[in-house]
C-alpha cells in the first residue's frame, strides 16, 4: 500500500482482531501460511492529499489509483505469492479494474503489485 494511503479504522483478521500496526506493516498475532485480513481504504482524502495519478486522483464523481495505493500486500513483493482479494465499494458506488477475475474475487502474485493496473471507483 502507498505510503499516502489514508486508512478508515482498523486493519483486521478474518477473525474481526485487530492487527498490530508498525509503521507501514501490520503483524498478525499468530501468523500462519494463509492470512486474511480486512481493511477499508479512505480514497477520496488519499486523492485530496496526493492529487497525483499515480497514487489516487479525483475526476469528476470517479477516483482512479494503481492497485499499490490500495491494496495491502505482502513482503517481500518480489515473491510470487498468490493474492486473493474481494472488493465491496460503499452502496452506489461501482468499482472496475483490469485486474483477473477469480469468480467474486481478483487474483494476482504479489511481485505484480507496483505495476498493477488502475481501478476506478465512482458513480
Amino acid at each position: 500500500m502507498d505510503d499516502d494511503t489514508q486508512l478508515s479504522g482498523d486493519v483486521t483478521d478474518a477473525s474481526g482482531r485487530a492487527l498490530t500496526r508498525e509503521g507501514r506493516h501490520f503483524r498478525f498475532a499468530t501468523p500462519t501460511r494463509e492470512a486474511s485480513i480486512r481493511y477499508r481504504v479512505d480514497l477520496e482524502s488519499t486523492a485530496r492529499a496526493s492529487e497525483s495519478f499515480d497514487v489516487a486522483l479525483r475526476r469528476g464523481k470517479t477516483l482512479i489509483a494503481p492497485v499499490s495505493t490500495w491494496l495491502v500486500h505482502p513482503e517481500p513483493l518480489y515473491t510470487d505469492v498468490p493474492v486473493t482479494l474481494r472488493v465491496e465499494p460503499p452502496p452506489g458506488v461501482r468499482f472496475t479494474t483490469g485486474l483477473r477475475r477469480d469468480g467474486a474475487s481478483y487474483r494476482l502474485d504479489a511481485n505484480e503489485i507496483p505495476v498493477a493496473t488502475y481501478s476506478l471507483f465512482g458513480r
